[in-house]
């Protein structure tokens, strides 16, 4: 493709994305509830993200979308509600990755301060 080709190409798509019409999704699904020895538990989960979808009706679009599971409603036999939360382990894992990285540049940094300083003879 030729340079003027390829700058026509780029700017057809760049007016379409800036055409496209975007909606943002954010809705709390409950699930099927499920009844086990009198306890009906209710799966609860959070779904966001955009639909996006160019102004010609029906000429395409898309959806980026997540879901995660937030947690279980749950009714006891005795008519009492509540709410157990489960934890979201993307967001566990990403923490502990972060503190581990942190403690491993400190780490590396102080053995290179303490290299550098035996190197040049101040050691305390």
């Amino acid at each position: 493709m030729s340079l003027p080709a390829a700058k026509l190409a780029n700017s057809r798509h760049s007016a379409m994305l800036r055409s496209m019409e975007t909606q943002p999704i954010d809705r709390t699904l409950r699930g099927d509830p499920i009844t086990i020895a009198g306890y009906t538990l209710r799966p609860v989960a959070r779904l966001s993200g955009r639909a996006m979808r160019l102004p010609p009706r029906g000429s395409g679009g898309g959806l980026g979308a997540r879901l995660v599971p937030v947690g279980v409603d749950v009714q006891a036999p005795d008519g009492s509600a509540y709410h157990v939360a489960t934890p979201d382990a993307t967001a566990l894992w990403a923490q502990r990755l972060l503190w581990l990285t942190l403690i491993v540049t400190v780490a590396v940094g102080l053995v290179r301060l303490g290299q550098s300083r035996r190197q040049s003879g101040d050691t305390p």
